[in-house]
């Protein structure tokens, strides 16, 4: 099979949301457009990008009488979010330091630990204009990266979310709840 540059989807863009309300307008499709009431853009985050990747749970094995492994079973684990970001903003120092920003621009610390549970959107969008989205009910930071002050990282935060199951907000009680939900515009295309 030749090279087919047109099977090739470079991102040229992309957007991190994290929510300012506890029941934000959820996304229903790739086309969604957040508000600026319900989330706040993160803004600029390393030319790294954002990484989602899984960590598969625990595996048992159950063995046959040989010895033999006739069948394993593993539990759900979860999913990591992780990005770098760069601009020194208030949604990103609440979430890497689980506090509050006050209205003169100060915020207390007083533990390591981080307890708060956020909602997070991540938008990865194709030069030809088509999206990978992916909606996160329930995310906690769970790794911070060193903050180092030096002219190149910029003040950068280091942050990796971890998924946990959740249904989103206006769901029907009962719902079945998803670690995130995720949309491609091309994919949608094909169908």
């Amino acid at each position: 099979m030749a090279n087919d540059a047109s099977l090739v989807q470079l991102i040229a863009d992309g957007k991190i949301y994290l929510n300012l309300v506890d029941n934000p307008t959820w996304p229903t499709d790739a086309d969604f457009s957040p508000s600026t009431n319900d989330w706040a853009e993160i803004g600029y985050y390393s030319e790294d990008g954002f990484t989602l990747s899984p960590q598969p749970g625990d595996e048992t094995e159950f063995l046959g009488h040989n010895g033999d492994i006739v069948e394993t079973d593993q539990l759900p684990g979860f999913w990591k979010f992780a990005f770098s970001a760069l601009e020194y903003r208030k949604e990103i120092v609440e979430a890497y330091f689980d506090t509050t920003v006050q209205s003169d621009g100060s915020f207390e610390v007083d533990r390591a630990s981080v307890n708060t549970e956020r909602k997070l959107l991540g938008v990865g969008i194709s030069k030809q204009g088509d999206k990978v989205f992916y909606a996160c009910p329930r995310v906690k930071v769970s790794e911070r990266e060193d903050i180092v002050h030096n002219r190149t990282t910029l003040l950068a935060h280091g942050l990796t979310f971890r998924t946990f199951k959740g249904t989103p907000p206006g769901a029907a009680p009962g719902a079945e709840g998803y670690q995130f939900k995720a949309w491609a515009t091309k994919l949608a295309d094909e169908s």
